[in-house]
């Protein structure tokens, strides 16, 4: 990526500066790195502020990215009989209030 930085008056030539090197790249997390770190969360109880630091990545961009992933995993077609199921296996049948 080039920077303007200076034109000069006389001739009205544009000297430009190189910034690509200025700043490492931003790590992206992937919706594979997402599954990961829900189930970690879940599965491993991982603290959610161990979770960026395995996924090497800052904690606001961790946030960003699990969170949309906890959404879509919630919001899947039987998810919630699935629970339920699981959970009547291991306590006893739910009954509703």
């Amino acid at each position: 990526m080039q920077v303007h930085r200076y034109t000069c008056p006389g001739c009205g030539q544009t000297l430009l500066q190189d910034s690509g090197n200025a700043a490492p790249p931003k790590p992206r997390i992937l919706t594979v790195d997402s599954d990961k770190a829900l189930a970690g969360i879940v599965v491993s109880y991982l603290s959610v502020s161990r979770v960026p630091a395995g996924l090497g990545a800052a904690r606001p961009t961790a946030n960003s990215a699990i969170l949309p992933g906890g959404k879509r995993v919630l919001n899947r077609p039987g998810f919630h009989a699935a629970v339920l199921l699981a959970a009547s296996i291991f306590i006893g049948p739910f009954v509703p209030a």
